[in-house]
């Protein structure tokens, strides 16, 4: 009898796990990727959020094409059982990849399917929402990520506590959606958009510990999944929550009668002088090329270093290089001739991006993903900050011009210098020093677009920042990259 009820003990522990195993809630494996030797942390950590990556991509490009498309844009609104057919396929891959997450190639599959899926949805939901909600939500929650992935990657704590406070206030904000269904009340709904928003970040960084500490090497394809359900989940709250913000300020603005027309005297000599409708619509013609070109480098980066054909073809002609460099200069000096001539000044700023990205694919390919993937990350968070920092501030940052000149032209000597007499310290100066100026390059840059600039020069301003983001990456891959 005692036997009969120890395999009896082991066989309801055994299906208690299983069914723990459904909800994330596994006990700690000992084998899990923090317990794992550096090389296979690494290893799992460019797998999953190389996944991500991907997974980010083409939501970034299935929501573009559904806001631009008219066509589009049209049969998802008026088709409204294509959303619930979504909504269901994607909870049914869910537990398809959660069942075959170690199967080859059928967990890739299924994880393709499930994004196909989610970036359908999340590209239905944005064509009900303005372009500049959209950008304003999507920085944001990029802003956010980033943020609390790195103080969790450095946290020495155990989010292990968070399970039950998250559940509560899953709870709560579940049973408070479900009154505001029946008794709408004015501002619950707000309320109610930032409380989700505050969980999907507690998530963040619930989830990000969870794939440390409770996953083992091999089960890459769960830990993308679910850091991408977070995002997607956080991006719809912020969305929301900011078109609520906007309603209401058109509702302020609208009961006095006042901005209701744009008109030829809404502009001034600058950008900041300008209405503000002019000044949101320049804002959206910058940030939105950029986007587009940020968005074309990091693909043609990804391309080079993943395809050993591309990489061996460009680092073996270097001519290539010289010629998109030198094309580069002089497609420049062509935007700044014809930057108001449309078409031309779209076609030269397409050829501009081109070449630019061609130069920075072929740098990448000499380095190791992981310095590539902390290099992005890094400039993409410090672009993010000082932008945010740059447009609310007050300073007039028009002084710095000749400073930075000064500073640029140091550190060209000091890089042709480094041609001819090359030293390890040099290098690692030229790469601080470098990345310090652009950082304040962005700052100089996005100052001088809106005191400077006319509301039709939006191709110069998109040039400028795309050039100092990109210095700003090069240098920091410079300074940080392991090189192959």
């Amino acid at each position: 009898m005692p036997r009969q009820e120890g395999t009896s003990t082991k066989k309801l522990e055994k299906t208690m796990d299983s069914f723990l195993n459904m909800f994330g809630n596994e006990v700690k494996h000992s084998y899990s990727v923090a317990r794992a030797r550096i090389d296979k942390r690494l290893d799992f950590l460019r797998k999953v959020y190389g996944i991500l990556s991907v997974q980010l991509l083409f939501t970034f490009l299935t929501a573009s094409v559904f806001k631009w498309s008219s066509v589009i844009t049209y049969i998802v609104q008026t088709n409204h059982w294509l959303v619930f057919a979504g909504i269901l396929g994607s909870l049914g891959l869910c537990v398809a990849l959660q069942t075959y997450k170690n199967d080859y190639p059928t967990n890739y599959m299924l994880l393709a399917g499930f994004t196909a899926v989610e970036a359908s949805l999340v590209g239905t939901v944005v064509t009900y929402y303005r372009v500049e909600s959209i950008i304003e939500a999507f920085l944001l929650t990029m802003v956010v990520t980033v943020c609390l992935t790195a103080y969790t990657f450095q946290s020495k704590m155990d989010f292990d506590r968070f399970n039950a406070g998250i559940f509560s206030l899953m709870s709560i904000l579940f049973s408070f959606l479900f009154l505001q269904i029946f008794f709408p009340m004015s501002g619950m709904s707000r309320m109610i958009s930032v409380g989700f928003a505050v969980l999907y970040c507690m998530y963040i960084i619930y989830d990000t510990g969870l794939i440390m500490e409770r996953l083992t090497p091999e089960e890459y394809i769960i830990a993308p999944a679910i850091l991408y359900m977070d995002m997607v989940a956080l991006f719809l709250r912020l969305l929301k929550l900011l078109t609520e913000k906007m309603a209401t300020k058109a509702t302020s603005k609208d009961s006095f009668g006042k901005e209701s027309i744009v008109d030829d005297f809404m502009y001034g000599s600058n950008v900041a002088t300008a209405h503000v409708y002019i000044r949101m619509g320049f804002l959206r013609k910058v940030y939105g090329i950029l986007s587009v070109q940020l968005l074309l480098t990091t693909i043609t980066g990804f391309l080079f270093m993943s395809s050993e054909t591309v990489t061996n073809y460009v680092q073996q002609n270097h001519w290539m290089l010289l010629v998109a460099m030198v094309g580069s200069i002089g497609l420049v000096i062509a935007l700044m001739i014809y930057k108001n001539q449309t078409p031309t000044n779209y076609i030269l700023l397409g050829l501009f991006t081109m070449f630019e990205a061609y130069c920075v694919g072929t740098v990448v390919t000499f380095y190791k993903v992981h310095s590539v993937l902390e290099a992005f990350l890094m400039t993409l968070v410090v672009a993010v900050s000082l932008t945010m920092y740059t447009l609310q501030s007050k300073k007039d940052f028009s002084s710095w011009g000749a400073g930075l000149f000064a500073c640029l032209c140091v550190l060209l000597v000091a890089s042709f210098l480094q041609i001819f007499f090359p030293t390890v310290l040099m290098d690692r100066m030229i790469a601080a020093g470098g990345a310090l100026l652009f950082s304040l390059f962005i700052v100089f840059d996005t100052s001088m677009m809106m005191h400077k600039l006319s509301p039709e020069e939006y191709i110069v301003a998109s040039v400028n920042l795309y050039l100092d983001i990109l210095n700003l990456f090069l240098h920091l891959l410079r300074l940080m990259g392991e090189r192959k």
